[in-house]
């Protein structure tokens, strides 16, 4: 209750050219604050809303992966998976900023937690 953690997020992802709105991605992520850990994802960006014409793109994403951290005095390893809504704008160039509300994650650490947040990014393409 009342918690704050946050997290520094490494994610290489790659545009299909089967399904051109589908994006497959990566994820290295290291948290920090009330619960200390490391996570490996795997999985996928749909942006169901992508005109050409307009700057920004919105889908959904979802991925399932390996957390090993502590929560609350608890330690071990555990599945995780994760749900967002997700908006990418471009900016100039290469470079986009995503915006993932809500972002909702489910781990299995000592029976199991739910927890609710944001995302706020930034990424380059090449």
């Amino acid at each position: 209750p009342n918690s704050i953690t946050g997290a520094v997020t490494l994610r290489i992802g790659r545009a299909t050219r089967r399904v051109p709105r589908l994006e497959m991605s990566a994820t290295l992520e290291v948290g920090f604050g009330s619960a200390g850990s490391v996570a490996l994802f795997g999985g996928g960006t749909y942006y169901f809303i992508s005109p050409p014409s307009l700057k920004v793109r919105m889908g959904a994403s979802f991925a399932l992966g390996l957390y090993g951290g502590t929560s609350e005095g608890i330690s071990g390893a555990a599945f995780t998976s994760r749900a967002s809504l997700v908006a990418d704008i471009a900016l100039k160039g290469p470079f986009r900023l995503q915006v993932a509300f809500p972002e909702v994650q489910y781990f299995t650490l000592s029976g199991a937690a739910l927890n609710v947040g944001a995302y706020l990014g930034a990424s380059t393409r090449f």
